[in-house]
């Protein structure tokens, strides 16, 4: 087997465990602690690859773009200490007997991980499986003692308590992950079982006209709004894209970035929504509007947002989810934001200037809707958003 036929096997594995897990709703860092197992293959495959064969991969597989762009962000905040907690900066090395061994049970891990949920994916789509014991079921026989091993080892080594810590913790998550796909696909009941549980997808509320404003603006365009999803109401971050993003990429997530531009008499707020793989949109804000801080307000306060694409075409279908807020750089500014004074002149140059250069490139939506107070009403003229899956 051939470098670029691994590198692809690779790729496509990391990108069907994202997928399953981004419908968790995961943030960027929880994804890596329920993903550390694939670290070693990752590292393989940056080791081996032409810049040519990492643009094919990332192109056919988002989901492998994102977990690549987190490590590699994660990555680039170890070696700079920028963001990176005291205790972490502080961890030791770990001696190569424990390090080896752990690289190679958490790669057999991830493996274990594809293949149970291959099994389940499968099952839906009705193939049949039978009860007998599978090749699985021997490696996860094999792979499971060796865990238990491995822990009692790294316990009795003497390592400090704050490196064994994390090391402890990353192999009682991953047991835990792999025993309940193993528990679901341990037989052709268990699988029919796993396949009755509905999943409940609530009704999303917003104020019509808004919506009916907001779908008549010229696109591509941005808005910010307010929803309400079984009577608890959050912000939301609005999307419309011509062309609309692919399905297959909303399905991945994606990457909300935020910070402030401008000088020291005023402010503008940049958010930052990367497709992974696809593309990159930016969006500035007049931290000054008030519809804007009510918004921002109801993010910070319910450490969450919703966010909407909404395609620009007739159909009007949407990708919609609610994500946790990574809420510190938010945190942090919401004071400046709260004491803004930008004028409207200063955020319209601000516009010209940014759009010029775009930083990273990308491409600047019209923040439109803006002055509409209608959204931030959810008792009058309620639309309801009707899940279609």
């Amino acid at each position: 087997m051939n470098t670029m036929t691994i590198n692809r096997q690779i790729a496509a594995g990391i990108d069907q465990r994202v997928r399953q897990l981004a419908g968790q709703n995961l943030s960027d860092s929880a994804l890596v602690e329920q993903m550390v197992g694939y670290m070693a293959e990752l590292q393989a495959l940056w080791n081996s690859t032409t810049d040519e064969e990492l643009d094919t991969l990332c192109e056919k597989y988002p989901g492998f773009v994102r977990y690549a762009t987190v490590m590699e962000n994660l990555s680039e905040a170890l070696r700079t200490g920028v963001g990176v907690p005291a205790h972490v900066r502080q961890q030791p090395r770990l001696p190569e007997h424990i390090k080896g061994p752990m690289q190679r049970l958490l790669t057999e891990g991830a493996a274990l991980e594809r293949r149970l949920q291959q099994r389940i994916d499968d099952s839906r789509g009705g193939l049949q499986m039978d009860d007998a014991v599978t090749d699985v079921d021997v490696l996860l026989r094999e792979w499971s003692p060796a865990v238990s091993r491995f822990v009692r080892e790294v316990q009795g080594s003497g390592l400090a308590a704050q490196a064994q810590e994390p090391i402890l913790r990353a192999f009682k998550e991953m047991a835990a992950s792999i025993g309940q796909l193993h528990e679901a696909a341990s037989s052709a009941q268990a699988l029919a079982r796993h396949h009755k549980v509905t999943t409940f997808r609530p009704r999303m509320t917003v104020n019509r006209r808004f919506m009916s404003q907001f779908m008549a603006a010229d696109a591509p365009c941005f808005a910010l709004g307010f929803v309400e999803e079984q009577q608890r109401v959050s912000g939301f971050l609005g999307l419309r894209l011509d062309p609309p993003v692919p399905r297959h990429v909303t399905d991945i997530g994606l990457r909300l970035g935020q910070g402030l531009i401008g000088t020291r008499e005023f402010e503008v707020i940049l958010l930052t929504f990367e497709f992974y793989g696809h593309g990159i949109y930016h969006a500035l804000v007049n931290p000054n509007n008030p519809l804007a801080r009510a918004v921002l307000a109801c993010m910070v306060q319910r450490r969450d947002y919703v966010f909407f694409s909404i395609n620009a075409n007739s159909d009007g279908a949407a990708s919609v989810f609610r994500s946790p807020l990574e809420v510190a750089g938010f945190a942090a500014n919401f004071p400046r934001i709260e004491r803004s004074t930008t004028t409207e002149e200063q955020y319209a140059r601000t516009i010209k200037s940014f759009s010029q250069h775009p930083e990273p490139p990308g491409v600047l939506l019209q923040w439109v809707c803006r002055d509409n107070l209608d959204a931030l009403d959810l008792d009058h003229h309620r639309l309801d958003l009707i899940p279609s899956r």
